[in-house]
């Protein structure tokens, strides 16, 4: 074991000769006076002197080694081993987690201020000739040099800005990042990694750590975290139902609100709509989810209405907010997929005449995403864009074929469903409908006393041998029964949209329903309020993809403005799809906030706004358990266990007890009586 020293102050040592100088100077010097007789006078003196001096020599040494016991504590002593400081030049690889759980509070600093010290514990370490690289744990990792380097200065000036990022780590990139870091150098010098973290659960928790690292690598996790699980409450998410609307058309906007605390708590969210202002109160377990709802109508003067739920700040507000944009159109897209619109019967007519819908017909999909599709006659084939097309927000009526249709089961959740076949109604008189959910929002508009049945029909022809709708998916809501229970509309919610079976007949020969003056109602709010969220625009995740916008046809890049959340223009770039349209990109990624496109020439008049939201796995604070971090890694607190980080003994706390314990002791001996000699006896005095 070696002494080294932290500070490079030495020159503080010489404060232990503070003692001697003012036993030196403070030496009385009285004046010398000639007597008749000084003999005895002298011998007197003499003895006493020479009874008194060991007491004197003891209390000089006693405040020299307090002086210098507290002068060297200022140095921050340490003793460090052979395997840390005479060893031959090394490599030091530094993960240092920045994602956004790193900021919260923790004891008396930040979680990220904690590995900033820690790491630079470790820099202090290193001998000049040592290589290091640091890899900053965020959603892209990145490290500061191509390959371990002896550049410190560097690495510390990095450290000094530390600072964490709104944005869930990629632990598992950043991690074979670091293994590739360390084989540039283990075949040549000893090679240890030093992952500072808290280790949060949601970002750590899916690591393989055996499978992470090669068996002979020298790896240690600096836990910086203190407590294992911090209270916080936060808007884990928000959506809006529908995601696009017609102007004026009443919304629900969903917001729901995470507890990740240990005790149960009560909060208030408020609703900000434009002018619209709202608030819930909510009572969360310990643990647990709430979900709050608000009903708000869209303005008719609109394009995008933006729309954020937040909550009363805490001690990570951070995630207290989130936000959406509804986007607000004079008409929705619909296409109605078959090769012959006669096919379609008395749906297409009634299709053409909702005044909402923008109908475009043909052999296949004419547009990218839109609102809503009437497939027809469907095959194998199909089911699986068309589950893609609902999962990302369309709603898709399929219209099976009434001569044996193959998909009518796989469409509601049965893949390997039997084929279904056609059954006609013998009598004349024709199956009646009935409605098997009369609660359902597609009901909302016929309901009232007044109100005529808008399933007034007769039905001569369905689908019914084959159809399994007791295995069908724990999704599926049958909304229309014929009178004996076969269902005739039945509906299956998928991610966004919804798949909905239309086990009715669309021509006049076998049904009479397109004579009714209420099918085009009905038609229409079975479509409407069969949306889940309907097609929305899909947020950025902070820190991976970058703001993003689809450019119109009468647009150039040139003309757009792009300005991020704190108000700053940002650099875009221009590219190509493969559908042949401009994408205009953010050449910085996406953190939280709201991204305003503007033109530059209309008075900065806003174009299309995106809002990108806090990553709702960095809400939970819970950090992983020592037992879950691999068995060969030195786990770490952050109490200050500093010997486990970087090998090394700090003596700092014993030279202050010391000089407490000698300066005690010199009290104790200043106080002590002093012995003289009288008439040829010791006396003390």
């Amino acid at each position: 074991m070696n002494l080294f020293f932290s500070n490079p102050l030495f020159w503080l040592m010489a404060a232990a000769a503070v003692p001697l100088l003012v036993h030196l100077f403070a030496r009385s010097r009285p004046r010398e006076r000639e007597f008749s007789s000084l003999i005895f006078l002298r011998r007197a003196v003499k003895r006493h002197v020479r009874l008194r001096r060991p007491k004197d020599w003891l209390l000089l040494a006693v405040r020299t080694l307090a002086a210098a016991c507290l002068a060297a504590a200022f140095l921050l002593p340490y003793m460090a081993g052979r395997s840390m400081e005479e060893q031959g030049s090394r490599s030091v690889i530094l993960v240092v987690d920045r994602s956004a759980s790193m900021s919260a509070a923790d004891g008396q600093e930040s979680r990220i201020s904690k590995a900033g010290v820690f790491a630079g514990q470790i820099m202090s370490d290193l001998k000049r000739g040592d290589l290091v690289n640091l890899i900053w744990a965020d959603a892209a990792p990145a490290a500061l040099f191509r390959e371990p380097m002896p550049s410190h200065d560097l690495v510390n000036r990095e450290l000094q800005r530390i600072h964490s990022r709104p944005e869930a780590a990629n632990t598992a990139a950043a991690l074979a990042l670091a293994v590739e870091q360390a084989a540039r150098t283990a075949s040549t010098r000893p090679t240890s990694v030093y992952i500072l973290s808290d280790f949060q659960s949601s970002n750590w928790s899916g690591v393989d750590w055996e499978k992470a690292f090669p068996p002979d690598l020298d790896v240690r996790c600096i836990q910086v975290a203190v407590h294992e699980c911090l209270p916080n409450t936060a808007v884990t998410s928000l959506k809006v139902m529908p995601a696009t609307v017609l102007p004026g058309q009443s919304v629900t906007v969903q917001a729901v609100l995470s507890n990740f605390g240990s005790q149960p708590v009560r909060v208030t969210a408020h609703l900000e709509a434009g002018s619209l202002r709202a608030s819930r109160t909510a009572e969360i377990p310990a643990g647990a989810k709430e979900t709050v709802s608000f009903q708000a109508q869209v303005p008719s003067s609109v394009e995008e209405w933006p729309v954020f739920v937040t909550l009363d700040h805490d001690a990570f507000p951070a995630d207290d907010t989130a936000g959406t944009v509804v986007r607000v159109g004079a008409s929705l897209e619909c296409d109605a997929v078959t090769q012959d619109e006669a096919q379609l019967g008395f749906m297409m007519k009634a299709l053409r005449f909702i005044p909402f819908l923008d109908v475009q017909s043909a052999g296949g999909l004419g547009r990218e995403q839109p609102d809503f599709i009437v497939w027809n006659k469907p095959e194998k084939e199909d089911l699986k864009k068309m589950e893609a097309l609902a999962e990302a927000g369309s709603v898709i009526v399929a219209v099976p074929d009434f001569s044996g249709d193959a998909v009518a089961n796989a469409l509601m959740g049965l893949p390997d469903g039997p084929r279904t076949f056609s059954e006609y109604e013998k009598t004349g008189k024709g199956w009646t409908l009935n409605a098997a959910l009369p609660d359902d929002p597609v009901f909302d508009l016929f309901r009232g006393g007044d109100a005529a049945s808008p399933l007034d029909a007769r039905v001569f022809r369905r689908l019914n041998e084959g159809l399994a709708p007791d295995s069908w998916n724990d999704l599926v809501s049958v909304l229309v029964r014929y009178e004996d229970g076969v269902p005739a509309i039945a509906r299956r919610a998928k991610g966004r949209g919804a798949l909905v079976l239309w086990n009715v007949p669309v021509q006049s020969m076998d049904a009479d329903w397109g004579k009714s003056p209420l099918f085009l109602p009905f038609l229409a709010e079975a479509m409407l309020k069969s949306r889940q969220e309907g097609v929305g625009e899909a947020a950025p995740e902070p820190g991976r993809d970058f703001p993003s916008w689809i450019l119109p046809d009468t647009l150039d890049a040139a003309d757009v403005v792009l300005t991020g959340p704190d108000g700053a223009e940002l650099l875009c770039k221009e590219s190509r799809l493969s559908s042949g349209k401009r994408l205009l990109s953010s050449m910085t990624p996406a953190v939280p906030g709201t991204y305003v496109w503007s033109g530059c020439h209309a008075a900065g008049m806003p174009l299309h706004t995106q809002v990108v939201n806090f990553p709702a796995g960095e809400s939970n604070l819970q950090t992983l358990a020592a037992g879950n971090l691999p068995a060969s890694a030195a786990v770490v607190t952050a109490s200050g266990k500093l010997v486990e980080v970087t090998g090394r003994i700090p003596l700092w706390p014993w030279l202050l007890g010391a000089a407490v314990l000698l300066l005690a002791l010199e009290l104790r001996l200043s106080s002590l009586p002093v012995r003289t000699v009288r008439d040829g006896k010791e006396a003390q005095s």
